[in-house]
């Protein structure tokens, strides 16, 4: 297995502690593409920071950020006068006793605690960056396209919250082998990268990881889909289904697909077309923008038309290379070139019946677009290296961000082909355009994501609301998605996400004036009137609403355009 970036602060200590059988606390420290773990014993302590015992190339850590010491009460966090602050639960400290669980913000790292009893094994070395876990993804991905290789990807979680995936992971991680790549990927969530396994192979190691821990695990496995985070998030929706009952659910198992969120007019409109277009058996090409919904549109056509119960393929053809672009359309034949030991059908014989959508089909070669355009006019492939013909019915949708008539005036698009691909066309809008679509989608993010990590959903600072909106999303929905996944990491255990969650291109997009920065103070405030209210009449809206001696209908509002979150107890 590759060896990533993996720091422990006095690991000449280690030995100590197990010989001493003394009880220590793990510090996992979420910093920018690594993710490193700290040991402390009795006594000792660490301080945390661009140039502190553990240095972090961070710009949101002051120099000597906090120290974390270790002592028979537990772990104790102490703010060196940092300017951006130590929060526990979303609020500064100057100190703060953490108990086992535990999360921290510096800055924009985010440190969990957990205390281990004596005789516990210590955190095992070897343990991946999410840098290194993407690098991997990619990898595997560009194996299985060009040589069939396979891999799975394995999420999983703690059940139990109390759980830290420090206390389960040394009992899990012997179930692994040496190729495989592990990383934490939250507070109690391991991911994995298993190269070359098969289906069956994954299974039976997500099977072996829930027996093998006396902690209660979900773990699910993704062996199918087209791209690397595609194949993680199907992963993540899988695990998700273990409050079903299920603690390996499996991808083959078909869940069901996120309903579009659609709340704008124009993706209204946008989605009324595709219902039009499904009844019809032409070629469909979507066009817009990298990462706006172009798939999730594919999806919707091929599963309201008359081929739902049919396969549906997906091809990304600008991530293979063009020398295997064609064996993996159509096919090849045994000994067609070098590796070819048998014949293997391409994705229009998996979709025959169905739907193949090309993705980026703008970045087909010449020859791979003669090949295609042949099949469209004939309805029959040739298998790369074969001499027989073999008829299929498939439907073709296809997509791009790139300009088809520019690609067809440079010539490195052919116009006969764009003719085939395009009797119907459908323009997604980019995010920007449409911000009522975006204030749905940050809601269905936080709502899904916190269900899956296990955590409760975090509310959203206005500041931060306020700073998402006026972003400009080149990304778009993919964009946004990665955006909340990280604000929700960094948030950790604070209950509201703040701007210094938001990556630096969103956070500081459309800084605030004088009067906005006044008026985001005042929502605060009044956020923090309507809450300590709620919980002083026990959730019951209309005794709040007389203490704060404003009408029923009008907290109700506040409390929806605020964000708040309801259920209140007195303590």
């Amino acid at each position: 297995m590759d060896t990533p970036e993996h720091d422990t602060i006095e690991s000449s200590t280690q030995d100590r502690h197990q010989r001493l059988g003394s009880r220590r606390a793990v510090l996992v420290v979420h910093g920018p593409g690594a993710v490193r773990t700290v040991e402390l014993g009795p006594g000792e302590e660490v301080v945390i920071g661009r140039l502190g015992d553990l240095a972090i190339a961070d710009p949101s850590l002051s120099r000597r950020h906090a120290r974390f010491s270790f002592d028979a009460a537990g772990v104790l966090v102490r703010d060196l006068g940092s300017r951006n602050g130590t929060h526990v639960r979303g609020v500064r400290v100057s100190e703060a006793r953490l108990a086992s669980g535990a999360a921290v913000s510096l800055g924009e790292v985010t440190i969990t605690i957990s205390v281990l009893s004596p005789g516990a094994p210590l955190l095992p070395g070897g343990i991946a960056t999410e840098e290194h876990l993407f690098g991997r993804l990619e990898a595997c991905c560009a194996a299985e396209a060009a040589f069939r290789r396979p891999f799975a990807v394995l999420y999983v979680r703690s059940l139990e919250p109390s759980l830290d995936v420090v206390s389960w992971l040394p009992e899990v991680r012997r179930c692994f082998r040496a190729e495989d790549t592990i990383a934490v990927y939250g507070r109690r969530v391991l991911a994995a990268v298993l190269p070359g396994a098969s289906p069956a192979a994954a299974r039976a190691l997500a099977r072996a990881v829930v027996d093998a821990s006396a902690a209660p695990l979900a773990v699910g496995v993704a062996a199918h889909g087209h791209g690397p985070f595609e194949r993680l998030d199907l992963a993540r929706r899988m695990a998700a289904r273990a409050d079903e009952g299920l603690r390996v659910p499996l991808d083959d198992e078909q869940p069901e697909q996120d309903a579009p969120i659609v709340q704008s007019a124009q993706m209204k409109e946008v989605f009324a077309l595709a219902q039009k277009v499904a009844a019809s058996d032409l070629p469909v090409l979507i066009l817009g923008e990298t990462g706006v919904g172009k798939d999730v549109l594919a999806q919707a056509i091929h599963g309201a038309s008359a081929r739902a119960d049919r396969p549906m393929r997906a091809v990304n053809c600008a991530a293979i290379a063009d020398s295997l672009l064609e064996a993996h359309l159509f096919g090849s034949a045994r000994g067609a070139f070098s590796g070819a030991d048998q014949t293997r059908p391409g994705v229009f014989e998996a979709a025959d019946g169905g739907t193949l959508f090309l993705d980026e089909v703008a970045e087909l070669s010449p020859r791979a677009q003669a090949a295609l355009l042949r099949v469209l006019e004939t309805g029959r492939l040739r298998r790369v290296g074969g001499s027989d013909e073999i008829e299929v019915d498939v439907r073709i949708l296809s997509a791009t961000h790139a300009d088809l008539d520019a690609r067809v005036a440079e010539g490195s698009f052919r116009e006969d082909l764009r003719f085939r691909l395009n009797p119907l066309v459908i323009h997604v809008p980019p995010l920007r355009e449409r911000p009522e679509d975006l204030d749905a989608l940050v809601s269905h993010f936080l709502t899904r994501e916190a269900q899956i990590a296990g955590v409760p959903r975090p509310a959203l600072d206005p500041e931060a609301r306020a700073r998402l909106r006026a972003h400009a999303w080149p990304g778009n929905v993919r964009e946004l998605r990665n955006v909340i996944l990280r604000a929700l990491l960094l948030a950790g255990a604070d209950a509201v996400i703040e701007s210094r969650h938001l990556p630096p291109s969103v956070a500081e997009a459309g800084a605030p004036t004088a009067d906005q920065a006044l008026r985001a103070r005042l929502e605060r405030h009044e956020a923090e009137l309507i809450r300590e209210a709620l919980v002083q009449a026990r959730g019951n809206r209309r005794e709040a609403a007389e203490r704060l001696q404003i009408p029923v209908r009008t907290l109700a509002h506040k409390i929806q355009k605020l964000g708040i979150k309801e259920g209140y107890r007195a303590p």
